[in-house]
């Protein structure tokens, strides 16, 4: 019953975490801010290596963000052919789908 919840909860979140990652907006978002992290590393002075080093490191995080997105997107995609593999087996009934939790 438990691992029927965990799944239940991972299909929700992958289908949320898909929603916002095919958002256009939140795509654009991501372009306009990481493009100007960029210009501003390409930009920096000789000199200003701690300003590419925060450049560098806040586009980093910003792709740490997207690949969280899209590990909860196939997290619940994985969720979703368990649950698919459950339901196509025939030879289990429902009775014992129940007891043993499945």
């Amino acid at each position: 019953m438990e691992d029927e919840h965990k799944r239940d909860k991972e299909i929700v979140r992958g289908d949320k975490a898909a929603a916002i990652l095919n958002d256009e907006l939140l795509k654009e978002a991501f372009k306009v801010v990481n493009d100007s992290y960029m210009h501003s590393w390409e930009h920096s002075g000789l000199e200003e290596s701690d300003r590419r080093e925060r450049m560098w490191m806040m586009s980093q995080n910003l792709k740490g963000v997207m690949l969280h997105l899209h590990t909860v997107v196939e997290t619940g995609e994985m969720a979703k052919k368990q649950v698919a593999t459950l339901g196509d087996d025939a030879l289990v009934s429902q009775y014992e789908k129940k007891k043993w939790g499945i």
